[in-house]
């Protein structure tokens, strides 16, 4: 099923605005994230519970596959309360499912691996 761009913008924005509404908890973990030298598992949970993991994600997976100027709206608005959160956010949401090197493709068969005589 093809989503259609009117569809993937309200889904952006819904997106954003989820980010929005976490900017004050954010800010609350913003000092607890630079004293312990890691982003709080409870921001984790939230972007996990919000779907900012799966913004990049193909939909064969799950994910919502939108495309990355929709991501970096996310990333950004969540940055203004907490660039930690924001990097950590990158880092995984860009490693998981979404990178070439993560792409499943069929292994050979064991008649594909003789050698050529």
């Amino acid at each position: 099923m093809q989503t259609t761009t009117a569809a993937k913008q309200d889904l952006t924005q819904t997106l954003v605005d989820r980010a929005r509404a976490m900017l004050p908890a954010l800010r609350e973990r913003a000092a607890s994230c630079e004293s312990e030298c890691k982003v709080p598992d409870a921001t984790i949970a939230d972007f996990q519970e919000a779907g900012f993991f799966k913004i990049l994600q193909p939909r064969r997976w799950g994910g919502y596959e939108l495309d990355p100027q929709s991501f970096y709206a996310v990333q950004m608005t969540l940055a203004e309360a907490c660039m930690s959160s924001a990097w950590v956010l990158g880092v995984v949401a860009c490693t998981t499912g979404s990178s070439p090197c993560s792409i499943r493709r069929p292994r050979p068969t064991c008649g594909a691996m003789t050698r050529p005589s």
